[in-house]
């Protein structure tokens, strides 16, 4: 899952990842040009790419995607923040939830079991 995948360093994630074959979740404010990237990506690459459109610096944004994916029966196994406003600290997911630690010049994050 990629948020802020509809430009910059989120839709370069998105293509290198869509390159390596890897299906992909793209979120972003923007939903008509998250669509045409996912439209791109999956006929370049053969890959599935859904799509999410969400602010996750508003209340609530993060809770209905983990909703949405859970009802898509999805796993998110990579999470990359490349949104430009920061996330909640801790993201429900099915399985447990997905802390991110905060640096300066990177952001980890691991999935609780």
């Amino acid at each position: 899952m990629i948020s802020g995948s509809s430009k910059g360093l989120g839709a370069a994630f998105a293509k290198e990842l869509a390159g390596r074959g890897m299906n992909l979740v793209l979120v972003a404010r923007s939903i008509d040009t998250l669509q045409d990237l996912a439209d791109s990506l999956g006929a370049q690459y053969g890959v599935r790419c859904v799509v999410l459109q969400a602010d996750l610096a508003t209340s609530g944004a993060v809770k209905r995607n983990v909703t949405e994916l859970g009802r898509l029966d999805l796993k998110i196994d990579l999470l990359i923040n490349s949104q430009t406003s920061p996330p909640a600290r801790s993201l429900p997911a099915p399985g447990g939830n997905w802390d991110l630690d905060r640096d300066p010049k990177i952001s980890q994050v691991r999935r609780d079991s």
